[in-house]
């Protein structure tokens, strides 16, 4: 096996902004940091609010304004300097963009690529262009499954579209979740955790787009009884900020309903809630709903493909509703019904640790290499 020293590991994405594929990056090169691994990021826009965080303690290259014109050769040279051992993408025309580089720098460096969104469009393109993305999506991703030396499905169900939709299959498929959480700091004691706040006192968290389902839990609110007490703090940005404020005034929801922002320590902020409500059309994984559950709140999720049902066991712990009951187990929690044992809850959070997920990675790592070298 490849000695942890020898490794050189360059992250490339499109941006650093606050994101659950960004943070996912950089707690996995942080852990493989803390195992003797060189690590930094090339970025095709040099944009994020991450930026200056990732900067603190890795190498940080801005390889243009974003054109396909700019970034290859800047990846090309950037690699030919930099020799790394790994290339790790996370989005298909990164991962696309990187092998041509990747062919035209002669470097032999291993490329993994993380897999952290559904492919199929039901229930996410809605309208023509957001159709067009997704097959565009599909199409870039046929020829990074089928030349890239290792592909990680963050879930189960991603695993599983891949090996159906393609006929091409990677060289090499493996599940890895997501780091979510530390596990020194992850408290399973019911009585090592804080009071939890009121279910009253609800949440919603992540990025202001179509697949997050927002547009759709802000009706679903609407219909909720205002005779009970409770108000929606959702924390993210995204294209729908403005709909979805419209939305909320349209609904007459705006004593209750808050759009909050950018969470840059979500694990912080979920702290002053008791209840998180994801009502996504599509989850690859769902990094939020772990982090709830790990900071002690009730959760209700929408079944949607494919992360809640796998965090939640198929809806043997926490909450797990079709669309269409989304208001009624609402409404039943806020009385106090179908609560969930929230040291339950943590205990299914403890599956999700950075430490479990970095150890993962370095072994796939040292086998990538390991198969490129017997190849």
């Amino acid at each position: 096996m490849m000695q942890a020293a020898r490794a050189r590991v360059l992250w490339v994405l499109p941006r650093l902004v606050v994101g659950g594929v960004e943070r996912v990056s950089l707690q996995l090169a942080h852990g493989l940091a803390d195992r003797g691994m060189v690590c930094a990021f090339a970025l095709r826009r040099d944009d994020g609010a991450l930026v200056q965080e990732t900067a603190q303690r890795f190498e940080v290259h801005r390889l243009g304004s974003g054109s396909i014109v700019e970034f290859v050769p800047a990846l090309t040279r950037l690699l030919r300097a930099w020799r790394p051992t790994h290339v790790v993408t996370a989005f298909g025309d990164v991962a696309l963009l990187s092998l041509v580089a990747l062919r035209l720098s002669e470097v032999d460096a291993v490329l993994v690529h993380g897999v952290h969104n559904v492919h199929l469009p039901a229930g996410v393109a809605r309208n023509p262009w957001a159709r067009l993305r997704q097959h565009l999506y599909g199409l870039l991703a046929a020829p990074v499954y089928a030349r890239a030396d290792a592909v990680v499905a963050v879930s189960a169900g991603i695993e599983q579209e891949i090996r159906t939709l393609y006929r091409r299959q990677p060289r090499r498929l493996v599940l890895i979740h997501n780091p979510v959480v530390d596990a020194s700091g992850l408290a399973t004691d019911a009585q090592a955790v804080r009071e939890p706040a009121p279910v009253a006192r609800m949440v919603a968290m992540g990025r202001l787009e179509p697949e997050k389902g927002f547009d759709l839990l802000v009706d679903a609110l609407a219909r909720l009884d205002r005779s009970l007490s409770w108000s929606m703090d959702i924390w993210g940005d995204g294209g729908q900020r403005e709909a979805l404020r419209r939305r909320i005034r349209a609904h007459g929801l705006e004593q209750r309903v808050h759009l909050r922002g950018v969470a840059e320590r979500p694990m912080h902020v979920l702290q002053g809630y008791g209840l998180l409500v994801m009502a996504s059309r599509c989850e690859g994984f769902g990094n939020v709903l772990v982090e709830a559950m790990a900071a002690g709140l009730q959760v209700v999720a929408v079944d949607c493909p494919y992360g809640p049902r796998e965090i939640l066991l198929d809806g043997r712990i926490g909450v797990l509703v079709a669309r269409h009951d989304l208001v009624r187990a609402m409404a039943r929690m806020l009385r106090g019904e179908s609560l969930a044992d929230a040291a339950a809850l943590r205990r299914r959070a403890a599956d999700f640790t950075v430490q479990r997920s970095v150890e993962a990675w370095a072994a796939l790592l040292d086998e990538a290499v390991a198969a490129r070298r017997s190849a």
